[in-house]
């Protein structure tokens, strides 16, 4: 007499099942054949419904991080490129070129009864404060460099002048006048 060992085989009554023997007789689970050839790819317990919402998960998070990162970083990136645009403008700026603009400055709307400046000789540097330069609060001047030099009006007459170079904000400029300041 042969026992045959509980387990699941083909269903006698349908050959596209496989059904349960427990041991002494058939029961009433049933499961679909499982092909075993090893060619035959394989499936994935994940239906392709879950995987592409894994994958747009995945993208959706991907691009959150990078705004995240972006918002944080783009700031920080124009700022420091503002702060360096910024100094630049003026890193290289010379008593020369304040002098210039000074001239051309004083032959500009003259008000009435005032000589305009004609130049500038024997220029030197006051005062620098190019390598320590910050950026002023909105509205606000910073100076940058005072030049001082023997000046020459229209009107012939000859003197000392200091000129002052300032900055606003923006980066903005202008030349000023400041030898009643000096003592």
């Amino acid at each position: 007499m042969t026992t045959t060992q509980p387990g699941w085989y083909p269903d006698p009554q349908n050959p596209a099942t496989m059904r349960w023997f427990d041991g002494t007789q058939w029961t009433e689970h049933v499961s679909p054949v499982v092909t075993m050839d090893p060619n035959a790819p394989r499936g994935s317990s994940r239906s392709a419904g879950k995987t592409a919402l894994i994958v747009v998960a995945i993208v959706v998070v991907t691009l959150l991080v990078l705004g995240i990162l972006a918002a944080i970083a783009l700031p920080v990136w124009l700022s420091q490129s503002q702060k360096e645009e910024f100094a630049s403008s003026v890193r290289t700026v010379t008593c020369e070129q304040v002098v210039d603009e000074a001239v051309e400055l004083s032959h500009r709307d003259l008000p009435a009864g005032y000589v305009a400046l004609a130049d500038v000789t024997d220029v030197f540097v006051v005062a620098d404060e190019r390598a320590d330069l910050q950026r002023p609060p909105s509205g606000e001047l910073v100076l940058v460099l005072t030049c001082e030099g023997t000046a020459r009006w229209d009107d012939g007459t000859t003197g000392t002048i200091r000129l002052a170079l300032s900055v606003d904000s923006a980066g903005r400029h202008s030349i000023a006048d400041a030898t009643q300041t000096t003592t």
